[in-house]
């Protein structure tokens, strides 16, 4: 194993990444002091250098999944759903009324 540099401050830990082949990849990290400030981070090169995607979402972020390269979904605290369906350049959200207690993202079926 070896540490690799995200450029994310040190006041974040991440919590859950995916890649959605073996370049391309997203990574997503909270704050450790409240109020809880979330990250989005993304890798095109297997990981090597990663770009700041939003690092300005109130609120925990805690799972992420892709169904193929340009549809994906990140979920968090108070009933956030974030979506993508253009590979992760930009992702819009919304807040549901109903709030889950837990959130677990899993893809059921293979590639």
């Amino acid at each position: 194993w070896s540490i690799l540099n995200t450029g994310v401050s040190a006041a974040y830990y991440m919590t859950k990444l995916c890649f959605t082949n073996n370049n391309t990849g997203f990574a997503i990290g909270n704050t450790v002091n409240s109020p809880i400030v979330s990250v989005i981070i993304r890798t095109t090169d297997g990981g090597n250098m990663w770009t700041i995607l939003d690092s300005n979402h109130f609120g925990g972020l805690y799972g992420i999944t892709f169904s193929n390269s340009s549809l994906g979904y990140i979920v968090g605290s108070n009933g956030t759903i974030l979506h993508t369906t253009n590979g992760g350049l930009t992702f819009s959200g919304e807040t549901e009324e109903v709030q889950p207690q837990f959130f677990n993202l899993y893809q059921n079926y293979p590639n």
